[in-house]
């Protein structure tokens, strides 16, 4: 499961599993998952700026899908993952450097970056590890969504997923889409109705209201 993909989800997972384990009690966090123990605080310290963005007097800077603190935010995570872990970099606002290393960090700075000019809340911070090709860790953390600044993580070895410092283990295989299911797109579903499939699975994209 990629960074990008925990992000598709995220509507569909409780803010508190009664499953939820604290952080603090998962043995496998604290000893077997250490590089996202150094990655979600990282993350959380970009998400202050992006929060401070969009509470700037004037709102914040930037036109149309660019904005200034895109660029910032994208600068730090790079200078900062690459010292967690040296490999490759693929940014969405810098660009990428592929040598073909065994390790490469993929990253949206904030991903939903016409909404947040716009000055809706939500946007969020995608940030994910490949190992030879494969996610092995992954992060998205939403500084300033409607409900409050909301982090969902994994890392390779995991038994689910940790949300908001509880562990969660969401099970999707089972749901089915009807006509009462609603599916959040994006805040252009309000003018455009969508639809999109994929093999196997039928996928109706409902207009926003």
């Amino acid at each position: 499961m990629s960074c990008f993909q925990l992000l598709s989800i995220s509507e569909s997972l409780p803010r508190r599993a009664s499953k939820g384990v604290p952080l603090s009690q998962l043995e496998g966090v604290s000893s077997g998952q250490p590089m996202l123990n150094e990655v979600i605080p990282l993350i959380l310290r970009a998400g202050t700026l992006i929060a401070a963005e969009a509470a700037r007097p004037g709102g914040p800077r930037g036109e149309e899908d660019k904005a200034d603190i895109d660029l910032e935010v994208e600068i730090l995570l790079r200078e900062r993952l690459l010292r967690l872990q040296a490999g490759d970099f693929w940014g969405e606002e810098t660009g990428s450097a592929l040598t073909g290393a065994r390790y490469c960090w993929v990253v949206d700075p904030n991903d939903g970056t016409s909404d947040f000019l716009a000055g809706w809340s939500g946007s969020a911070i995608s940030v994910g590890l490949l190992r030879d090709s494969e996610p092995v860790v992954g992060v998205v953390y939403a500084p300033t969504s409607p409900r409050g600044p909301d982090c969902i993580s994994w890392e390779s070895g995991m038994t689910g997923l940790l949300r908001n410092d509880i562990q969660i283990f969401p099970d999707l295989s089972a749901r089915q889409l009807d006509a009462a299911t609603v599916v959040f797109v994006s805040t252009a579903a309000k003018e455009t109705l969508i639809y999109s499939a994929e093999p196997d699975r039928s996928v109706a994209a409902l207009r926003l209201r």
